[in-house]
């Protein structure tokens, strides 16, 4: 009687021993579905779109297996589902996958209206231009996302490097802190007439003395200014880079002042590195508004710039002198140093200005 007892009970425990298992299988079932599919995604590292839907599927299907809300998506395909989730959406290619667009980015020339686009680009939350660097409460931008500390030398590299030319910051910098690296880019272009009066009346490196307003001084200043940064930037292009100091530091200068801060630098030094343009986007700030928009909608993004006179940034009521108050003599010196601005950016080179001339994009 006793053994038929314990025969029963050790059958009977047998009979319920998968019920002591549960615990581990709820704990392994996850764990084996979690690594088959990293390894499955691992597979298809060069198929995003296919591995994008993928996600999309597994989501709809855990959040709603009973198709209810798979239910509102019935017309939609499902790349076109994923597609909705992405920013940069292009049409589809011929083999009938909707790719992704590279990131766009801003390169900031002195003087072409940059301050108005970075605010735009802040105000819908995007990061272009000097406030990957810096918080800056007249633009509006409060997340930098580099690291920047402002050296105590001058280098046309490191100094206010969201106004370096490309070629130029990317020999100084690794690629996390080069702000283009893996993106397509854009920038704005100006009349070099036009930009170099500009540049005459710049709060921070402009003309700084009595009678700003009288024709005499502002053509002197600008064709100084003009020959100067054209010396520096003939030297620079042309010298080796072990004539660089290996170190900097207040007294010993990277480079000079005023090819440091940028202003009035050539625009085809930022477009093109030799024959090759690596700005893929020019937008003319004699039509900013209409080629700003073109772009924006080529990357699918909805962003205006700023009125000029309700919102814009730096801009000043002040009466100032124009172009057309240049001399022929500093028509001429300008004409020398930006011959190449003149025939890539399609602006027309003059001798002189009559009163009612205006500037063309030819």
């Amino acid at each position: 009687m006793m053994i038929s007892l314990k025969k029963k009970y050790y059958s009977s425990k047998r009979r319920f021993r998968w019920f002591y298992h549960i615990p581990l299988l709820v704990i392994l079932l996850p764990s084996i579905l979690l690594v088959s599919y990293t390894f499955f995604l691992s597979s298809i590292k060069n198929e995003p779109e296919l591995r994008k839907n993928l996600r999309v599927n597994l989501l709809l299907l855990t959040l709603c297996p009973t198709g209810s809300l798979s239910q509102k998506f019935k017309d939609v395909p499902v790349l076109e589902q994923s597609a909705a989730l992405t920013n940069f959406p292009t049409e589809s290619p011929t083999n009938g996958f909707i790719e992704p667009l590279p990131r766009l980015e801003f390169v900031h020339i002195t003087k072409t209206g940059g301050s108005a686009i970075e605010k735009a680009g802040a105000y819908h939350g995007i990061i272009w231009g000097a406030c990957h660097y810096m918080n800056i409460s007249d633009v509006g931008c409060y997340g930098a996302n580099l690291p920047y500390t402002a050296p105590n030398y001058q280098s046309y590299a490191l100094t206010s490097p969201w106004h370096s030319p490309p070629k130029i910051l990317k020999k100084k910098v690794n690629s996390s802190l080069y702000p283009y690296e893996g993106a397509e880019l854009f920038t704005v272009v100006r009349n070099p007439y036009d930009r170099a009066v500009s540049e005459y009346y710049c709060p921070w490196v402009g003309y700084k003395g009595e009678d700003k307003n009288d024709p005499d001084i502002m053509n002197e200043w600008i064709k100084n200014m003009t020959k100067r940064v054209e010396k520096l930037l003939f030297e620079y292009n042309s010298k080796n880079s072990n004539d660089v100091p290996k170190s900097q530091y207040l007294e010993l200068n990277e480079d000079p002042w005023y090819l440091a801060q940028k202003h009035y630098i050539n625009q085809v030094e930022y477009v093109y590195d030799g024959d090759k343009q690596i700005i893929k986007h020019i937008v003319h700030y004699e039509k900013f508004s209409e080629e700003f928009g073109k772009v924006m909608k080529k990357y699918n993004l909805n962003i205006l710039l700023p009125d000029k006179k309700a919102d814009g940034v730096y801009t000043s009521d002040e009466v100032k002198l124009r172009y057309i108050d240049l001399y022929p003599e500093t028509i001429a010196v300008i004409n020398k140093y930006a011959a190449q601005d003149f025939e890539k950016f399609g602006y027309e080179m003059v001798n002189n200005f009559d009163k009612v001339s205006t500037i063309v994009v030819v």
